[in-house]
């Protein structure tokens, strides 16, 4: 049997090596972490902007498929937005992360109800407002007579 002896050029890692890896990791955390929690809550209100322009365009093309009236209600209290069309489809703000509810930067109200007609015309011209929990991050959705749908960010002194 052989006997292996620890000499002085032995592998691995010494605990002073360790402990500075560990604190060097820890102080990269505490800095990333808060960062990481704001993206989120940013990305929550974004997703949500972008998917409630798109599913406003689904609705006018549902209503231009069906040669029906599609009519889009907004509950502000409820943090949910309806559609008779689409299968009765419900979307609701409480499944995007960062707190995401209807508000302008201003207090601005959303519409509450959109109908868009046989041929894609909505009846109401208007917008959509979307906030995160710290009131930090605006989006808004246009829809004009037209029917058309898009999304602005508010910058801090106009929408961009």
């Amino acid at each position: 049997m052989k006997v292996i002896k620890k000499t002085k050029n032995s592998f691995g890692f010494s605990m002073t090596e360790l402990l500075v890896t560990i604190a060097i990791i820890s102080i990269v955390s505490a800095i990333s972490i808060p960062n990481m929690i704001s993206w989120r809550s940013n990305q929550g209100v974004r997703l949500a902007a972008n998917d409630f322009a798109d599913e406003f365009m689904k609705a006018k093309m549902a209503a231009i498929k069906s040669n029906t009236t599609c009519t889009i209600t907004i509950s502000e209290s409820a943090n949910t937005c309806s559609f008779t069309c689409m299968n009765g489809k419900t979307i609701s703000l409480s499944d995007y992360t960062g707190g995401v509810s209807f508000g302008g930067p201003s207090g601005e109200s959303s519409l509450i109800t959109i109908n868009y007609a046989f041929n894609g015309i909505s009846d109401a011209s208007g917008s959509i407002f979307l906030k995160n929990s710290t009131g930090t991050k605006y989006y808004r959705i246009l829809i004009s007579f037209s029917g058309s749908v898009s999304t602005q960010k508010w910058s801090g002194s106009a929408w961009v």
